[in-house]
């Protein structure tokens, strides 16, 4: 079976010539590239017609969901994959999704693609929903688009072994730039539909990458207390930036309380690291060391490092508070190559 692949691009240029060389991994399965220009005033256009993609402009009509409908109405294949300018294709087990394609009933499920974000300082994974029939699903939100089935029907997710990596927040510039062009949008939208737990969690996002914890708190509370399904692939990211904003705001018993209430992650790699968080922050030493040595098991987490170094920094840290200097030495000697911090609290036992 093979894919239109669809990319919505405007002035960047060399992130899009990366993008569709990329493609080269995906060979046999892509039939054919499309690229929507919303406005480009540098060399997009030629850039995509050079490297091979049908080419389409419309001018910006500040609806994400709209663009992204529009140019999948253009496709010939029913099966759709999207990416982002700033994504690029790292690596896909070809054999494996061509039987997983097989497998699944794509009339109801969309495939999620690994996507490893690259900061300045560390690096982050997700799961993205990207891979799709047309003619049973379509985007709708102008902001943040989700993908919908077109009966109405749930929508169930199968993971899919496709990587791609993605710097679009490279910078704190950039991310605080898009941050700033999307909250107006975002706004609108939650002015018509102010119950909607989805756009109170994104606002939240928005004034998060502001480093407004204030009103970052508020809009992440209202969305969880709405009760989303935990199963919805944003209500953990919720979750989770309002536990960090309440500890870092020394607010440890609302904390743990939030945590409480989604018992559904208990086995969840991020999960734990967030728990042992919690207690080291309460000061609640022999759970903290439960809970970073658990971590420490979990094959899998979203931010890395939580299932290694940054245990064993805090491992590090709770064995100092404990005067047990050598175990405190141990786990930091394990985390000093890879986390500064956990170097510089090394030194200082050292000396």
């Amino acid at each position: 079976m093979q894919v239109s692949v669809c990319i919505i691009t405007r002035d960047e240029s060399q992130k899009l010539a990366r993008c569709l060389e990329s493609l080269k991994n995906l060979q046999g399965l892509v039939a054919e590239v499309l690229v929507l220009d919303t406005g480009s005033s540098d060399d997009s256009i030629q850039v995509a017609e050079r490297l091979g993609a049908k080419v389409y402009q419309q001018a910006w009509r500040g609806d994400f969901a709209w663009a992204r409908n529009y140019l999948v109405s253009q496709a010939k294949c029913d099966l759709v994959l999207f990416l982002d300018t700033d994504e690029w294709v790292a690596g896909v087990d070809i054999p494996a999704l061509e039987a997983l394609l097989g497998q699944v009933d794509l009339r109801q499920t969309v495939g999620r693609i690994v996507r490893l974000n690259l900061n300045q300082t560390s690096q982050t994974q997700s799961l993205e929903p990207r891979l799709y029939l047309k003619s049973y699903f379509n985007f709708s939100g102008k902001i943040h688009e989700q993908v919908n089935r077109q009966d109405g029907g749930p929508v169930y997710y199968q993971d899919i072994p496709l990587v791609i990596k993605h710097d679009g927040y490279a910078s704190q510039e950039l991310l605080l730039a898009k941050a700033q062009r999307n909250l107006d949008l975002l706004l609108a939208e939650l002015a018509k539909q102010p119950n909607d737990p989805y756009l109170l969690f994104q606002v939240g996002k928005s004034y998060y990458s502001q480093k407004n914890l204030e009103l970052a708190r508020k809009y992440f509370e209202a969305s969880l207390r709405l009760k989303p399904a935990y199963s919805l692939g944003y209500v953990f990211n919720c979750l989770e930036c309002l536990v960090l904003i309440l500890l870092a705001t020394e607010q440890v018993s609302a904390a743990q309380r939030w945590l409480a209430t989604y018992l559904e992650y208990e086995h969840d790699g991020d999960y734990i690291y967030l728990q042992a968080l919690s207690f080291f922050a309460g000061k609640n030493y022999d759970f903290a060391k439960k809970y970073f040595n658990l971590a420490l098991k979990q094959p899998i987490v979203k931010v890395a490092g939580r299932n290694d170094f940054l245990a064993h920094y805090y491992l590090g840290l709770v064995y100092k508070e404990e005067g047990a200097l050598g175990l405190a030495k141990q786990h930091l000697s394990l985390a000093a190559d890879k986390f500064s911090p956990a170097k510089e609290e090394l030194l200082q036992l050292l000396q």
